[in-house]
Parts: C-alpha cells; structure tokens; sequence
C-alpha cells in the first residue's frame, strides 16, 4: 500500500539502487542500458514490499534518482507522494467489452465472439492486458467456435498498465453479467447454466496449434490440449451448497427482506497459472540450517514463507532451519518479474528443483563415504541412512564439512511449464446483497469463494490471498472511481479520503473454500492462487444485485446512485 520510493548511490562508476521494485534483473537491464555501464556495475536491491498489486516497477523513478546521485555526488532518496501515486501511477484499463454468443435450445454454448476496447492512456501499449481478457472471454466455457477481438487506444488520460488481474475481471464481469442475461433468456437457472457449459478437463474442442516439442501457453488460443488439472465444476456445486443457492430459472426473484430487496449473484472463473524462467540456489551448511538464494520480491503474497517451506520440506528440515536472501542482483541469480501469479508455481519449481540438486550431491558425497550407491540413501532427521538398513547412518553435518567451503550447493535454472497440458486455476464465487429501495445503497451481506488451486502450500496463507482478494474486488465492484478532469484528462481524486475503499464496515463474512486436488505439475502440487481471488467478485455482486432489484448494471463500480436511477427508470 505504500507509495514506491527509489534510493540511489554511487562508487565511482558502480551504482546501487534500492527501489520499489517486482523485477530486479529487468531494473538492471534498464539502468545499464540508460547509463551505459556493464551489468556488473550495476546492483538493484529490492525490500520488502506491504503491496505489489502490478504497478511498482512500472516507473521511470529509479534512472531519474540515480541520474540526480550522480550530478549531486551523493546518494539520492526520491519517492511518490500519496496523491502522484493515485493520480500519476499506472491505473487498470478501463475496458468496454461487447459479447454476442450463439446456443442450442438446450443452453450449449455454440458460438461466442467478443471484442474489448481498452483505455490505455497516452504511452504504454497495453497488449498483455488485452491477452488476458481474451482468455477469460472465450475459454471459460466450452465451445467449438470462439474469436476474440481486443483494441487498444491511445488518450489523453493517466497510463494504465498492471494491476492485479490484469485484463481479467474486465473480462469476467462482462462473460458472466452475460452469462446471467442469457440463462434468463433460456430459462434456466444461472447455476445450471454454468455447469451445462463450464470448460471439462479435457479441453476446448479444436486442434493443437503449439508444435508438440514446446510448451503450451499459459494463455492458449487452441483447442485440443487438456488440463493438467481442473475442477470448476465442484468449485460450482460447493459454492452453492455453501450459499444455499435456490434455482431461479425465471429470472430475478426480487425478494423483500425487512423493507429491502435481497438477492444472490455468482459467478465462474478461469486464471492462467504464471509460467516463466527462473532459478534458485540453495546452500546446506554443517550446522543444519539451509539458505535459499533466488531474485523473487516479496509483495506481501507469502513468497518469504512458502518456498522456504518448499525448500524445507525437500531438504526435510525444519522450517526455522531455512533462510532466505531475496531480489539483489549482486548476490541472488536471475528470475521473472514478481507478477501475473508465478511465485508458487514457477519459483516453487526454482526452490524445489535446487533443493532436489542440493539433497542429490549431498547423498553422492556420501555414499562414497558409507560405500554404497546413492540411490539407496534417504536424508531425514539430520542424518544420512541406508533406506533398507537405516541403522547404518552418518550425520549431514559430517559430510557437509567434507566439502569446499563447509557447503554443499544446489542450483536450478528452468522455463516453467508443460507441453502436454494447459495449467489454469478455476474459482467461483457466490455472493448475497441486500438493496436499499429508497437509496439504492448495496451491502453485501455474505460471500462464498472457492478456489482450485491444487495442493495448497500454506492454507491459512492461501485463505488470507482469498479474503483480501475478495475485498479489493467489492471496492473494485462498488465504490472504487477516479473522476477526470473532461477538458484535460487530469484525475480529480488524488487522495483516501474522497477515493473511497472498503473498510470492515462495507467488508461481509467471507468463506474461503480451499478444493484441494494436487496438480501433477505444480510444486508439491501447487498452482496460482494470487490474483484469482479479485477476478469474479464484481460479476457475483452484479448478479445478485440483478436478482434483487432486476436492474441490470453495466458499468462500474454500482454506485447507489446508478442502482436508484435504474429502478427508478424501470418503474416508468
């Protein structure tokens, strides 16, 4: 949450840069190039950061403070106030999404054919965000016939770039607003609909376009390539048991409830789990502690904790025995900008596979010592054993102080991904309103989210990732809106007090379902749970506020103000 800052320092021709940032190595890149100096004599360190949510490397911040260290001949503190970064940060594309979907009698979806318009600003091109609108738009449902158009243009208003979700709950909450409207349509109940026509594990219908020898995208444009692991449809069937869903194929129900109308809403979800290049490295030491070394940032999303559990439960050790030096690139190897839900599943592979290396050269060191073939050892409670005989034992420690520098090393270097599968999480999420008839003030009243996300790490982790996710996705959904300035494109709301946000009063009871099935590919299991969490929440509040008053709103956030006038219209 707090505004990014840069420090930048120079030693004669060597600079060092601490910074706000996701990606260390890309910062590098730049500063190198800007200032013409070799990557050596350049070092970015990252701190920790109380929130990432996209933006934070997004920014020319660091060439500038280095550029001042080095006319002052000091080092150099710059940062963004609270109202440079509401109003001059990367803010989410605004988008208009158009969908037309063709269906059989019995609700098949045959045909669906979308186009967004996305508001990117005066400078960056917006390309990637487009992509993962076209991926919720067109593979969260199964069908044979899907195209999907996305244009970018250029304004005079604040850049957009990265933000949580990216293009996503653009995406979500205009498929599954119309998902709703078409289940009306059909008669049939909006859950029905969902589970008629969710995507199966097996895939969209079609033909591999990805040559067999590479991996399949992240965000397919393909038919005939399988899931390495999907279960929305239970995520579907437990949410509305959880809820206590009720079939309304006849549209909205417009309950009254102690003076105020009432509904429930939901809505399906599809996320690309984050597949990238990475590596890691992970030392033993004699006094039974480990160190994981690797370029991640820690954004608040809990890489500090679970690949040190990765790297523990490999190494079987205890979890306090592990340590780890993040995002400096004079001392961690090189990896993938801290973003689009990678840290579990691509540094978790990282961690894993050098903890493996680690644990292997361990065990070759000493079987030459107990005389036996490494395959027949096992590594457990500070000792190395033969597995069938595990009376037979020598100390970690021992063997460790027998290498150079009293360290056995292990290193991994990797492009995550599979190319047989398509790896992708799945969620949905249920929510319940109440409308104020007078005002048309919205509460939310409950909310169910269920989440496939393969074996889950760290569960209370991965239930926080959940409930702050839904939160932003209520102020995403209803209050959250910067007004401009007409005539210049400049943002009138630069500050917490007028950009409105939700506080535990607007924040309802949230259960957070974990569906654990491991993924075969994943870490121990493990895919994305980061980001999907924000992406269904405006489409579930729509529903249900649909449900409960049966005005439709198309545009966000649902203000009171846009829910009054529409009911008001609809009793003309």
């Amino acid at each position: 949450m707090e505004p990014r800052y840069s420090l930048a320092w120079w030693d004669g021709d060597k600079l060092t840069v601490w910074k706000a940032s996701r990606n260390v190595y890309g910062d590098r890149e730049k500063l190198a190039k800007i200032f013409a100096l070799p990557h050596d004599q350049v070092r970015v360190i990252a701190a920790y950061l109380g929130g990432g949510f996209g933006s934070k490397d997004e920014t020319r911040l660091g060439p500038i403070t280095a550029l001042l260290a080095r006319k002052a001949g000091k080092p150099v503190r710059m940062g963004y106030t609270r109202e440079e970064e509401l109003g001059y940060g990367k803010w989410r594309h605004a988008t208009t999404t158009r969908i037309r979907m063709g269906l059989k009698r019995d609700g098949a979806i045959t045909a669906i054919d979308a186009t967004s318009a996305l508001n990117t600003g005066p400078y960056a091109p917006g390309y990637g965000v487009a992509s993962r609108l076209g991926h919720g738009l067109t593979y969260l449902y199964t069908c044979p016939n899907a195209r999907f158009v996305g244009k970018v243009a250029y304004t005079n208003s604040p850049v957009a770039g990265s933000y949580r979700g990216l293009g996503a709950p653009q995406a979500h909450f205009a498929l599954e607003s119309f998902a709703d409207e078409v289940a009306e349509k059909l008669g049939m109940d909006p859950l029905e609909f969902r589970l008629c026509n969710c995507v199966r594990p097996a895939g969209q219908p079609g033909a591999r376009m990805t040559p067999l020898d590479s991996l399949i995208p992240a965000q397919p444009i393909e038919g005939g390539v399988p899931f390495s692991s999907n279960y929305l449809a239970e995520c579907l069937e437990e949410g509305a048991a959880r809820i206590g869903w009720k079939p309304r194929p006849d549209g909205p129900r417009k309950r009254m409830v102690d003076g105020k109308y009432r509904g429930m809403g939901m809505a399906a979800c599809i996320y690309k789990t984050g597949q990238s290049q990475s590596s890691a490295v992970v030392k033993m030491k004699p006094d039974g502690s480990a160190e994981l070394l690797m370029s991640i940032t820690e954004i608040g999303q809990g890489a500090w904790t679970i690949l040190r559990q990765i790297v523990a439960e490999t190494l079987s050790v205890n979890f306090e025995s592990v340590h780890a030096i993040f995002a400096d690139t004079a001392m961690t190897p090189f990896a993938h900008s801290t973003s689009g839900s990678t840290t579990t599943f691509t540094s978790g592979l990282a961690a894993h596979q050098a903890a493996e290396n680690a644990k292997q050269r361990l065990l070759e060191s000493a079987a030459k010592l107990l005389e036996v073939e490494p395959a027949r050892l096992a590594l457990g409670d500070g000792f190395v054993a033969i597995a069938d005989t595990p009376d037979i034992k020598i100390p970690a420690s021992h063997v460790i102080r027998r290498q150079p520098d009293q360290t056995i090393v292990g290193e991994a270097k990797l492009r995550a991904g599979s190319k047989t599968h398509i790896i992708n999480s799945f969620a949905a999420h249920f929510g319940e309103v109440e409308v104020d008839p007078d005002t048309g003030a919205v509460r939310v009243l409950r909310y169910v989210a269920v989440h496939d996300s393969g074996r889950i790490i760290h569960p209370e982790a991965a239930r926080g990732q959940i409930i702050g996710g839904v939160v932003q996705g209520l102020g995403y959904a209803l209050m959250e809106e910067i007004p401009m300035d007409p005539d210049t494109g400049a943002p009138l709301t630069l500050n917490l007090d007028s950009f409105k946000i939700p506080n535990l009063l607007d924040t309802p009871p949230i259960e957070a379902v974990l569906i654990e099935h491991p993924d075969p590919i994943g870490p121990y299991g493990a895919k994305a749970l980061g980001e999907p969490p924000l992406v269904p929440v405006a489409a579930a509040i729509t529903n249900a506020v649909y449900d409960a008053t049966g005005v439709r709103i198309r545009d966000l956030p649902i203000t009171s103000e846009k829910v009054l006038n529409a009911m008001r219209n609809q009793r003309r």
